[in-house]
């Protein structure tokens, strides 16, 4: 099954993924290490209200 999505949109799988995926963190480098350390933090214990700083 195929579906269109734009870049602010979030990939969920429910029962596969914990975590929604940015679809911007398919093409974006930047929002790619931010996904994967949001994700590692989470198994460490950290929760996701913790916000992470955004560059300027």
């Amino acid at each position: 099954m195929r579906r269109a999505t734009t870049i602010g949109a979030e990939l969920k799988a429910p029962g596969i993924l914990r975590n929604p995926v940015p679809v911007l963190a398919l093409f974006d480098r930047a929002a790619a290490h931010k996904t994967v350390l949001r994700n590692l933090l989470q198994r460490e214990g950290y929760e996701r209200s913790c916000r992470l700083p955004t560059r300027p």
